[in-house]
């Protein structure tokens, strides 16, 4: 049995401050240095060790253009083998996880800050803001992950 991990307005306000920290961060594949240099996989996953949801991560090896040619996403393969989340039908609340297919599978995702709005870390740019009423974003969205704490 799980419950949001986020249940106050507090932790809600203390979650969005950690995500929007990331805001402006160079993107630098396989990185994960707060103003150094992310990709938007370590993004999420740096959101969540600094908020204190997960402590150490490791993930399988992943080449940063696998949504070109792979058969199979890593990226939902390890959401839905970690008990920290649960995959949900509609999200729109902080620190949701959406998860994104540009090419064959799932290789892409952005932490919620609140409604359709969203942060996520580009290829040759910086960590920035989405939307899914953007094309680009809501038609591509695939999955979406909500933080959970086991009870």
């Amino acid at each position: 049995m799980t419950r949001p991990l986020i249940n106050t307005p507090e932790e809600r306000e203390r979650l969005r401050a950690i995500i929007e920290s990331w805001v402006g961060t160079p993107f630098h594949a396989f990185a994960a240095l707060k103003g150094v240099g992310v990709d938007c996989v370590h993004l999420g996953a740096e959101i969540f060790r600094e908020a204190g949801h997960i402590e150490g991560y490791v993930f399988p090896a992943y080449a940063i253009d696998a949504g070109q040619h792979a058969e199979r996403s890593v990226l939902l393969d390890w959401l839905d083998a970690c008990p920290k989340f649960e995959r949900i039908e509609q999200g729109g609340e902080v620190g949701d996880v959406f998860c994104f297919q540009f090419g064959r599978c799932v290789h892409h995702l952005g932490v919620c800050v609140g409604g359709t709005r969203f942060i996520h870390a580009l290829a040759r740019r910086r960590v920035r803001y989405g939307q899914l009423d953007d094309p680009t974003y809501g038609r591509r969205l695939v999955a979406t992950y909500r933080p959970v704490v086991e009870l």
